[in-house]
Formats: structure tokens, sequence, C-alpha cells
């Protein structure tokens, strides 16, 4: 996985929101002070941003309330004499390790409740899904509010069960750094809330109080901390946040463009990107979960069966709650909000499929059902390996993959101008040296890869040699959506279409 990620990185130039979020994070360390980018908590830009501690970097701002974010984070990369291509892979580096440390977790919560061997099925479907390999390769907060995430439910999972101190102070740890990560970490209080209740008349013996007060004073401690002892700015960040949601944001889905959102945006993102393999294993784990209710309901086996219904009670509340949440939200910018509830999904998945084999009373029955997992397996890594390295466009074959993606899906779901790179290299093989015109959905400077001689296509048809990002095409104002009807000459790294009228 690590590999995947480090060498597609290397190949794709930096996405919209990545050159803001270094320049943040470098500008939290250089001034201890939150200022850039409030709409997100500090902590996984003040990673991304730690390598560049090492560099000779020019950083000209004495005051960060004079930066102005977007202009200024171009300038810092490509502006100032800095290496931005260097500064953004060992920005990105630390996400990376991030994911990581998930997979660390979803091995090891999956061996705890299932045993090794679906501690590795568990692993595999994780390490070769495309989405998260996309997203765990960019300076952005998706993959980090995800680990933490995932660690906080782990250790409450472990907290019930040993009712130790020490997974209670685990636990605190944990959702304090997921609040540092992404404000939508908040969004696990409710799921917590409803296991606290569940739980309760198993654990009549815990002290809830004082998990409350221990883990309230933790959290808060660590808000105070990496805030730089300014607390305040936390609650300002979410209220731009909560600003945000209610005003919406300008988004696309199935053709249709608006800024209110659907309800229903991310059950289609959920469907067309996640690969084919997980839903099937997804909705089979689904179904053997309802069955196993219904025969206990029948057989009045509750009680007798409370670890395993606890179990799942700690693995689907926070798909569920997270996914109910997400579609009241007006802010539909794409798959990678719902990466949360992936590591829970694959754990369920890994957690259904070994109730089932346990179930399976002949040996031969087992080894069959063991053999055909291993051979699907097989076909999964193989489709993510055959993806590389375009991961952020990938869509599930179910719909016909990346091709068709723009027919349901736009921005960090297809194109969000991490083509750039891919077209200089395409130029040059190509030999192509005369004056071109481009749309480019993205901050990247065409400059810095040599693409010098370029205009701003008006988006009628004359004698032109086009480059086009995706998202372009079905953009809002977009003049060029008559494209979709006709087949570009090549379409660089899934992400920028070519177009020669010429």
């Amino acid at each position: 996985m690590l590999c995947l990620e480090i060498f597609s990185a290397y190949q794709e130039s930096q996405t919209l929101d990545e050159a803001a979020h270094l320049l943040a994070g470098y500008q939290y360390w250089q001034d201890y002070s939150v200022v850039l980018n409030p709409e997100h908590p500090p902590l996984i830009k003040q990673l991304a941003a730690l390598p560049l501690l090492f560099m000779d970097l020019n950083y000209p701002w004495e005051d960060p309330t004079q930066i102005i974010q977007w202009p200024d984070s171009d300038a810092f990369l490509y502006e100032l004499g800095n290496p931005a291509d260097t500064m953004i892979f060992w920005g990105r580096l630390p996400i990376m390790l991030l994911s990581l440390l998930l997979g660390w977790f979803i091995f090891k919560w999956t061996r705890q409740i299932a045993g090794n061997y679906w501690a590795i099925f568990a692993l595999i479907l994780f390490a070769f899904d495309p989405n998260i390999i996309a997203h765990s390769r960019y300076i952005t907060t998706d993959i980090g509010v995800s680990c933490f995430m995932f660690m906080t439910m782990y250790f409450y999972w472990r907290f019930f069960l040993t009712e130790k101190m020490k997974d209670l102070i685990f636990l605190s740890v944990a959702l304090g750094f997921a609040m540092l990560s992404k404000f939508s970490a908040l969004v696990i209080g409710p799921a917590m809330l409803i296991i606290l209740v569940a739980v309760k008349h198993f654990k009549k013996n815990i002290n809830y109080l004082w998990l409350v007060l221990i883990g309230t004073l933790i959290v808060v401690s660590m808000i105070t901390a990496f805030y730089y002892f300014e607390p305040i700015k936390y609650f300002e960040g979410f209220q731009m946040v909560n600003e945000h949601n209610s005003y919406g944001h300008d988004s696309y889905l199935l053709g249709e463009n608006g800024e209110d959102g659907w309800w229903y945006y991310f059950l289609v993102a959920f469907a067309v990107k996640t690969p084919v393999i997980t839903l099937a294993f997804f909705a089979g784990s689904l179904l053997y979960f309802f069955f196993f209710c219904i025969s206990l309901f029948k057989k009045g086996e509750f009680k007798k069966n409370k670890k395993t219904l606890q179990t799942f009670l700690f693995l689907l509340l926070p798909i569920g709650v997270y996914f109910a949440i997400s579609m009241t939200s007006k802010i539909n910018l794409g798959v990678r909000h719902l990466l949360p509830i992936y590591p829970f999904v694959f754990v369920f998945i890994a957690y259904s499929f070994s109730q089932i084999g346990e179930k399976m009373q002949m040996k031969m029955l087992k080894n069959s059902f063991s053999w055909l997992i291993f051979a699907v397996l097989l076909i999964y890594m193989a489709s993510a390996i055959i993806v590389f390295p375009n991961y952020l466009s990938y869509f599930n074959a179910g719909v016909g993959g990346s091709e068709n993606g723009l027919d349901y899906l736009s921005d960090s779901n297809i194109d969000w101008g991490q083509g750039l790179k891919a077209m200089a290299k395409y130029m040059e093989e190509n030999n192509i040296d005369e004056p071109i015109y481009m749309n480019y959905f993205g901050r990247a400077f065409p400059e810095y890869y040599g693409i010098e001689e370029h205009e701003w296509w008006d988006g009628e048809k004359k004698d032109r040699l086009i480059f086009i990002s995706r998202s372009y095409i079905v953009a809002e104002d977009s003049t060029a959506k008559w494209l979709l009807d006709i087949e570009p000459k090549d379409v660089i790294a899934e992400s920028i279409e070519v177009y020669d009228f010429r």
C-alpha cells in the first residue's frame, strides 16, 4: 500500500486544497498561532508541514494576519523560489504514515474479535481500496480524521471490555486527535452516546460520570494546547463550517449542478466509487446480520449472544450515524467525506464472515468458503494494482470505470487538479511545442511544469488543440458540456481530456 501511495503520488501535481493546507501548517509552526485555514482544525496540517521545517524555505510573511490564503499559498510553492514538488511530496508523506497507522488498528481490532485469518482479510480490503489509496497521498484531512475516529471507537470498545483507566486515557487521546483533525469528527459523539446507553444495561458497575469527566478534561486540554492556548478558535472554526453548510457549495451529481446538495449524494458516491467486491461483501454481511438478529429474536437468545451483538453495535453504529448525518449536508464534494466509515465497513465484513465460517459444520465446506474468499481477494488486489497510478478518478466496474465517471460525479471524485504533471509529460512525449488552449481545474502552475504558452479556452470549436480538466467540462458555468458527446483524442491521467480541432 505504501509503495502504491509513494509511486503514484510522485506522478501527480498538487490537488486543489493542498497548497493552502501546507502553508497553513507551516504558518502554525512559524508563528505558534492558528491563523490560516481556520475552517479545519490544525493537527493534520501541522503533521504535513513538519518535514518542511528541515528545509531552507523562503517565507517572507512576518505578520500572519496579512497572509491571503489562496494567492499566498500559490506564491509559497511557485513564486518564491521554493521547490514545490519536493515540498508537496514531503508534505504528503505524514498522511501516508497515518494510513499505515489506520491499517494497523484495522488489523489489530479484527484480530481480537475474529482471529488472524480475518484480520488479514480486513487489512487487504483496506490496503487495496482505491479510494483509501487515493486520499492517503494528499495533504488533506480525510485520512487523518478516519484514522483517529476509528482509533477512538476501538479504544471505546476496549474500555467497555477491560474497564481499565489505561484504555479510557487512550480513548480520550484518540478522540482529541480526531476532533483536532476535522470538525466532522464530532459526528462520532451521537454514536458513542447510543452505545453508552445500550451497553449500560450490561456494564452497570462502570462510573459513567468519571468516564465523561476524565474524557472531557483530556480532550479540552489537547484542543487548548494545539490551538496555542486559544481554544475559542476551535469553536470559531466550527461555526465557519456550519455557515458553509447552511449556504451550500457548488456540486455536481448525475448530470446536474446545484448548491443545496442532494440527500442521496453520498449514497450514489458510495455506490459508484466503492469496488463492486466490497459492495457485495457489505451487502452479504448486512443480510447475515439481519437474519442473525431475527434468529436471536425467535429463540430469545439476546443475552446469550450479548458479546457478539455489542461488537456489531460498535461497528455498525458509526457507519449508520455518519451516513445519516452526511445525508443532511449541503457540502457534497466527494466520496472522501465518507472515508471515516470505510474502516468500519471492512472490519464489519470480516467479523460477519468469521461468524458465517464458524457456523459451517462441515470442514470441507469451511475450506471451500476460505478458498473462495482467497480467490476473490486476488481479483480485488489485482484490480487495485491495474488502476495505478490514477486512484483518485477510480469508479467501479458496475458503472463502467472512470471512463463513465462524469456521468455521476466530478470534483475530488475524478479530477482535482492532479493531472498537470502528467500533461507536461504528455506534451513532451508527443512533441507539442505550439501554443495550446486549456482550462485547468486546479492550483498548480502550468509554467512550473514547462507549459508556458497557453490561453484560456472560450468553449468554441475552432482550429485549436485543447486540454481541458474533466471537472471543468461539467462545471456550473461551463461552456463545454457539449464535449460530453464527443470522444476525446486522449485522456491524461484520467484527469485532463485532449481535443484536437485543428
